[in-house]
């Protein structure tokens, strides 16, 4: 079933953006794979004879369906938006520790007027850990895009255990690093 290149170029908007995409002589090409329209919204590679990837309208929005995985593309906003917040988690610790190490000096040379200190400078990088943890562990298993990933998010077991004691274990340090703050108000450095 042939489709005009302005058909193709529909769909080959709605993909993600990262994605090499081209529209020509019928057919998309995805990656450097020649990929042929079987029919309405439907398409199989060019080594294949049944369709293996499909593109789904719904309320306006177009999800490229495959076997392993669904996608959406998103504004080109929200995914600088994403990434701005996955730097800036990946940033804060490294900067925090780079400004501990005069604080771990002063610390082993006996310099702190409080030995403290060093634990009320060290307890929110402490804390950061058990946040990413919680923040990653899904995205890892959603990622993965298979039914057993989802299962496992799903039932209790070692992996859902982990992020619900990361999940509880970060406002816990968060509120002993605030507690310890109010307390210090005037930390002496």
């Amino acid at each position: 079933m042939p489709l005009s290149d302005a058909e193709l170029q529909k769909y080959a908007g709605s993909i993600f953006g990262l994605s090499r995409v081209a529209v020509g002589q019928g057919k998309l090409v995805l990656g450097g794979k020649d990929v042929l329209p079987t029919g309405q919204g439907s398409f199989r590679r060019s080594d294949r004879s049944e369709a293996t990837l499909a593109f789904v309208e719904q309320d306006g929005r177009v999800f490229k369906i495959n076997a392993t995985s669904a996608q959406q593309k998103v504004p080109p906003w929200q995914m600088i938006g994403l990434w701005l917040l996955g730097a800036i988690l990946v940033l804060s610790p490294l900067v925090g520790s780079v400004m501990l190490i005069p604080r771990v000096i002063a610390y082993r040379r006996g310099r702190l007027a409080d030995k403290a200190c060093l634990y009320f400078r060290l307890l929110p990088l402490v804390a950061i850990a058990p946040l990413a943890a919680t923040l990653a562990l899904p995205l890892l298993a959603l990622s993965n895009s298979g039914s057993t990933s989802v299962q496992q998010l799903a039932s209790i077991g070692p992996y859902s255990l982990l992020i619900l004691f990361c999940s509880v274990l970060y406002p816990l340090l968060a509120l002993t690093g605030m507690v310890s703050t109010v307390r210090n108000q005037a930390a002496p450095d």
